[in-house]
């Protein structure tokens, strides 16, 4: 997976993940992640947009695990110990 790249879908009214299907399977592929935000349980265009925020902490924050876990199973992890 490329490590500064995921995208985050955003369906519209009376959609689903299910309209992004094709395009999330074509980058997944390439090794970019997705992820498809749900709008339907916001009260607010507020409530959507700090949904949609959440989603992509959460995931910057996995993909950094991620690769921290890789390195680390490699050898080449950049960070120090405390003894």
């Amino acid at each position: 997976m490329h490590d500064s790249h995921h995208v985050v879908f955003l369906p519209g009214f009376m959609c689903d993940e299910r309209l992004f299907s094709d395009q999330a399977e074509a980058l997944n592929r390439m090794g970019i992640g997705c992820s498809v935000g749900d709008l339907t349980q916001a009260a607010s265009i507020e409530r959507m947009a700090s949904h949609v925020l959440d989603l992509c902490r959460a995931t910057t924050i996995m993909q950094h695990k991620f690769k921290m876990t890789r390195e680390i199973d490699a050898g080449t992890s950049s960070t120090q110990s405390i003894s």
